[in-house]
């Protein structure tokens, strides 16, 4: 089988609007949990997440209007246009413009999401009930499906090859890589697009998880914290760094943040221009089951499927 290497990296995180930022912030300790501003949590358990800053007075913060236009923004759910963003980071960032058929025919997208447009979801479920179904958006559907992600990058850039999306909860974003790998591995494709986006931090997304106990609490007194907000640095703190695994097995925050990556044949990349990634090579994943439970999953030994 041929070789695979990452010629392209694009974030879109909590802790920046791109890979250098957030890399750069991450090695500095940073946290991108904060408390949560843009929706009511007084009535729900957890009031920390991982949003992604768009504030006017932060120089590093993301701002979707450089990326899409606003008329454009409206018309898809959070979480595609997260991806969109963090796809172009990608496939500007290797270099790679296709200009025949057959390399448009040759590069494709594989984007997935663990639970797509869940605030499209959200709010014309709210509309359909308060005002009745005249007023449902006939963007409502495209807007959310977990699909659609991928079908936008390859609409931008006219890529044409191998077209899907990958759901599975939190390993979508690795999957999505593997799966992507695998398909130039074996030839189906010579370049592709691949990663994961997610927007799920509003009520519905909140309640949902609490309600199935996988949220971390912002409660000082199970930890015997006196400073709630010293539980958002918990994991980069160590002075209380004892108390890190114990809050994040309890539970997680939610997490905002698409993560693509494009992959390209080894021996074609001189050829195209393009440089590989220092170190970064695909050589399997690990994709399996342990039949045992839908979120807990047991410390047993997993084969690579390649």
């Amino acid at each position: 089988m041929r070789r695979v290497v990452i010629t392209g990296i694009g974030l879109v995180t909590p802790l920046g609007a791109n890979a250098e930022a957030s890399w750069s912030n991450l090695l500095r300790g940073e946290s991108g949990i904060k408390p949560v501003q843009n929706f009511d949590v007084t009535d729900l358990p957890a009031k920390i997440a991982g949003t992604i800053s768009q504030s006017e007075d932060d120089q590093g913060s993301f701002r979707p209007d450089d990326w899409l236009e606003s008329k454009e923004q409206r018309k898809i759910d959070r979480f595609i246009l997260l991806g969109l963003v963090a796809a172009t980071q990608a496939v500007n960032d290797s270099g790679w413009a296709p200009k025949t058929e057959e390399e448009q025919a040759k590069t494709g997208v594989i984007i997935g999401s663990g639970i797509g447009g869940l605030q499209e979801i959200y709010d014309n479920s709210i509309k359909l009930k308060e005002v009745g179904p005249r007023r449902i958006s006939p963007f409502f559907i495209p807007a959310a499906l977990i699909n659609l992600v991928s079908g936008h990058v390859s609409i931008k850039f006219g890529f044409k090859g191998p077209n899907h999306s990958v759901v599975t909860a939190c390993s979508t974003g690795a999957h999505a890589i593997g799966d992507a790998a695998r398909l130039v591995m074996l030839g189906d494709a010579d370049v592709m697009v691949a990663g994961g986006a997610e927007a799920a931090v509003n009520r519905l997304g909140f309640a949902g998880f609490a309600a199935w106990l996988d949220m971390t609490p912002a409660d000082s007194d199970m930890f015997g914290i006196p400073d709630p907000d010293s539980l958002i640095q918990l994991p980069w703190k160590k002075e209380v760094g004892w108390l890190a695994s114990d809050l994040w097995m309890n539970g997680k925050p939610v997490e905002a943040s698409p993560r693509v990556m494009l992959k390209k044949q080894i021996k074609e990349l001189a050829k195209q221009g393009l440089t590989m990634k220092s170190g970064v090579e695909c050589e399997y994943f690990l994709i399996s089951e342990d039949g045992k439970s839908i979120a807990d999953p047991r410390d047993t030994q997993s084969k690579p499927c390649y």
